[in-house]
């Protein structure tokens, strides 16, 4: 294969890999099916099943359980045999839970759920995981096929970032939904 196509390939799958990322961050569902086929599968664990049914799923419940989300992916494997590529890449999303979210007890469980109960604060939720993908490249376009989402760490506390303003003076603010 021509080295340059191989490089071309690669960088329109790290592309859709970032695309999925900033989706997910502003809950923009046109974006997010995008970076899928049709019949794309995702299992995200609590989810398993169509990826345009877990991207409605998912931008229309972020913006009720977290005041932001941070997603990023680093660490890519790309490695292609033809219209077709195995993808492995690693994550670490931030989110940061409402403080009156009833999403609380299911995202961090009922012993943190319990703990701190009655705080009125934010949550900080860390995740570190990463993405296991199969892209397919169809009529000249990458796209996942199939996802496996995993988690190898996570951690979570009662938010300490209120009341702070943001780099040089920015506002700080949620992430933007579309």
């Amino acid at each position: 294969m021509d080295e340059c196509k191989i490089v071309l390939d690669k960088n329109a799958i790290e592309m859709r890999l970032y695309q999925y990322c900033q989706a997910v961050d502003i809950c923009n569902y046109d974006l997010l099916c995008d970076v899928y086929w049709p019949d794309a599968v995702d299992d995200h664990g609590f989810y398993v099943g169509n990826a345009y049914e877990f991207a409605a799923y998912n931008t229309s419940n972020t913006p009720l359980a977290f005041e932001s989300t941070w997603h990023s992916v680093t660490n890519i494997v790309i490695k292609i045999d033809g219209d077709v590529a195995d993808v492995e890449s690693r994550l670490i999303a931030y989110h940061r839970l409402r403080a009156d979210s009833e999403w609380l007890e299911p995202i961090l469980g009922s012993d943190y759920a319990n703990r701190h109960a009655g705080l009125q604060t934010s949550h900080d939720y860390l995740v570190g995981g990463g993405y296991t993908d199969r892209f397919e490249r169809r009529q000249g376009v990458w796209r996942i096929a199939n996802r496996r989402a995993y988690t190898s760490w996570q951690t979570a506390a009662p938010s300490a970032l209120t009341g702070l303003s943001g780099l040089f003076g920015a506002e700080m603010g949620p992430s933007p939904r579309a």
